[in-house]
């Protein structure tokens, strides 16, 4: 039972890890668009 949960949290995790990869993604094409010369401020 207890490695179910485990397993779902993981799961669960690499989702949100996911979802967050698609959000950086989003923002790094965003400013591209915002910035021509492909300069980064990272």
């Amino acid at each position: 039972m207890r490695a179910a949960a485990v397993h779902l949290y993981s799961l669960r995790e690499s989702q949100a890890s996911a979802r967050n990869a698609f959000y950086i993604a989003d923002v790094d094409s965003g400013r591209a668009l915002r910035m021509p010369f492909g300069g980064s401020l990272v």
